[in-house]
Parts: C-alpha cells; sequence; structure tokens
C-alpha cells in the first residue's frame, strides 16, 4: 500500500497551526491574533507587497507583527518573502500572491481557535 502524501492544503494547516500554537504563548499573543484577523483583507486590498511592507514598517523587532512576517513566509515556505515579493515577475508575483491568501487564512484560523481572549 502507498504512502498517502499531505496535501499542500493539509501541509500549511499544520504548519500554521505550530506557528500559531507558539506565537499564542508569547505576550503579544492578542495582537497577534488581531493582525491575523486582518492579514487576509490586506493582502487582498492592497496586495502582497504592499501589505508585507507595511508589517515591515510596523514591526519594532520581537512583536506580533513581526512574528506574522516569519509566521508568513514559513508557511508559504518561501524563505525571504518580503524581497521576493519586490523583486519577482508578474506571474511569479501572482502566484506568491495566491499563496500567501492560502495562508494567512489558515493562519488567521489557527490564531481564533489558539490564542483565548
Amino acid at each position: 500500500m502507498a504512502e498517502v502524501q499531505p496535501t499542500r492544503d493539509q501541509e500549511r494547516a499544520q504548519t500554521a497551526y505550530t506557528r500559531a500554537k507558539a506565537a499564542a504563548g508569547m505576550p503579544y499573543a492578542e495582537s497577534y491574533k488581531q493582525e491575523c484577523r486582518k492579514l487576509p483583507a490586506l493582502i487582498h486590498h492592497c496586495g502582497l507587497c504592499q501589505a508585507l511592507a507595511f508589517y515591515e514598517a510596523k514591526s519594532s523587532g520581537a512583536d506580533s507583527k513581526h512574528q506574522i512576517l516569519q509566521d508568513l513566509a514559513t508557511v508559504s515556505k518561501l524563505p525571504g518573502l518580503t524581497t521576493l515579493a519586490r523583486t519577482a515577475d508578474v506571474q511569479e508575483y501572482q502566484r506568491m500572491t495566491s499563496e500567501a491568501m492560502a495562508c494567512a487564512e489558515w493562519l488567521k484560523r489557527y490564531a481564533e481557535a489558539l490564542v483565548k481572549d
């Protein structure tokens, strides 16, 4: 019997769960949850590059915005996502945006589930 490989969506879900669970234990967990709720809409309305630039500009180092940048890059399997988004050609940028949207949705779901009010 052949081993069943997880789908890309299952991989996203598992990685997002791990990242959101780790963030739930941080002092900025509530802020992380709020930012994760906004992330898919921000990418959709402003575009991937502008959304990433916003988080870079607002991040003060070890905070929820920095964590979201790291988590989005990890879940999407795109290390250096912010640089890649700025330098990609149109087709690659569209692919990265679709991937980031899918990953942002999983981060949002798990942040809502794991970060307690």
